[in-house]
């Protein structure tokens, strides 16, 4: 029986300027900027592309969160004409009103760990969530996440106290191999033995060398069912899906790929099967 849950909607209440990473290069109206919403949320906002980048990162952050992995919120995101003809820099980049994707900003100066900003951390630092990051390497292996698989995983650093932190995964429009998916790629991704294991950055690598520490994540993917998948597809704007040919394309692809997560990780395959 269907369950859909709508992705949250809200509406941007104020610009709070372009996201830090990109600063020092052109402004363009597809990067990344702070908005805050009607929530008192503020959101790292994502323009709206034709290709699949708005459906994989809604998608599969809900899909995150169901294995209960740590994700930022997204919700989709209503950027009045108003707000933007109201501030220079949004009307001098042209940026579209509209629905768009928007990202929970994350808390206590939160910073992504691409670049070497481990290795400048130095070796004594806390994950206060260190068990849940083996769920993220299955995840994004499953799924298969070509920014992660390539990157070594888009992970960030929520910093606490004591030298202490949390760890999170973002990013998702580069799931199933790219934000240019078609049915054709899924049906080659379909097959088991094209999953490939998320080299794990060096944050996860004390994790996943505890013996067994995949299994909970398998058993928490293998019970997913092709009905959940399709639910969480139709709770997403219906201008970012896909057609319903490529939605059931989409949740039969997941579903076939589990069995060859365990041999990839070296790990007991989703439900306890070899």
């Amino acid at each position: 029986m269907a369950n859909v849950i709508q992705l949250q909607r809200v509406t941007a209440r104020r610009f709070d300027g372009r996201v830090a990473n990109i600063i020092g290069k052109p402004s363009t109206a597809t990067d990344p900027y702070f908005f805050t919403a009607d929530d008192g949320i503020t959101y790292v906002t994502k323009v709206v592309t034709p290709d699949r980048t708005a459906f994989n990162d809604a998608m599969f952050s809900r899909l995150a969160r169901r294995v209960e992995l740590r994700v930022p919120d997204v919700v989709a995101i209503d950027v009045p004409a108003e707000l933007v003809a109201d501030d220079p820099q949004l009307s001098a980049v042209r940026y579209p009103p509209g629905l768009h994707v928007g990202v929970a900003r994350l808390p206590n100066g939160s910073f992504d760990l691409r670049g070497g900003a481990l290795q400048k951390l130095g070796g004594n630092i806390q994950i206060e969530n260190e068990r849940e990051l083996p769920g993220s390497v299955i995840y994004c292996s499953w799924i298969e996440d070509a920014d992660h698989l390539i990157n070594g995983g888009n992970w960030m650093l929520e910093p606490r106290e004591q030298n202490k932190y949390i760890v999170w995964i973002i990013d998702f429009g580069d799931a199933l191999g790219g934000f240019g998916w078609d049915h054709a790629r899924l049906q080659q991704l379909q097959d088991p033995a094209t999953v490939q294991k998320l080299g794990p950055h060096a944050i996860a690598a004390r994790a996943c060398a505890v013996p067994g520490c995949f299994q909970e994540s398998l058993d928490r993917v293998g019970a997913i069912d092709q009905q959940e998948l399709a639910d969480l597809a139709l709770g997403i704007p219906q201008a970012w899906q896909p057609g319903p040919a490529d939605r059931v394309a989409l949740a039969a692809c997941l579903i076939s790929r589990r069995p060859g997560l365990g041999p990839a990780l070296g790990a007991t395959a989703p439900g306890g099967a070899p």
